[in-house]
């Protein structure tokens, strides 16, 4: 009586374990070589801290020594080309789900356009009175998108988002 009740309980957590198991595609391999949801926001969240910080800088002082941009600018490119690689981890969904691939064309875009923006403050970095600013204030609205668009696509992936996404900088 009692091996039966074990063998019913043992069978019970297992068909459990097997249910939460078959999970969205873009999970598997989690650990391994599939996509990290919250790897690619702690990416991007840092490469658009320092593109805030550019941006703070940028607009309170009249020039930014060129270490000091150089740095962030440096930290930018560094997180924006992580995540990337992140989200080439789901190449393989986005062939299937075109809602999804959409989304990651629209991340991609901000990505390149933030990166772009990163060579022109590079060569700007040091001189006053140049287009810095704006590329700093550029490299910041692009990686706040970016985010805004990673929680899109984590509804899509029906991921659990654990922070909502900041309101995009607008024009003044």
């Amino acid at each position: 009586m009692k091996s039966a009740s074990i063998c019913a309980i043992c069978l019970v957590l297992g068909l459990a374990l097997s249910a939460t198991a078959q999970v969205n595609p873009a999970h598997q391999n989690v650990a391994g070589r599939g996509y990290r949801p919250q790897t690619a926001r702690a990416y991007q969240s840092t490469a658009k801290e320092h593109a805030r910080v550019l941006n703070y800088y940028g607009k309170t002082y009249k020039s930014m020594p060129k270490e000091t941009a150089q740095e962030h600018v440096a930290e930018v490119k560094r997180n924006v080309e992580s995540a990337q690689k992140e989200f080439a981890k789901l190449d393989v969904v986005a062939k299937e789900d075109p809602a999804v691939a959409k989304s990651l064309h629209i991340i991609q875009e901000h990505h390149a356009k933030a990166l772009e923006l990163c060579k022109m403050a590079d060569s700007e970095s040091g001189k006053e009175g140049g287009k810095l600013n704006e590329c700093c204030e550029g490299m910041h609205k692009e990686m706040e998108a970016a985010e805004v668009e990673h929680h899109n696509l984590l509804k899509l992936l029906k991921m659990e988002s654990h922070a909502a996404p900041t309101k995009p900088v607008t024009a003044k």
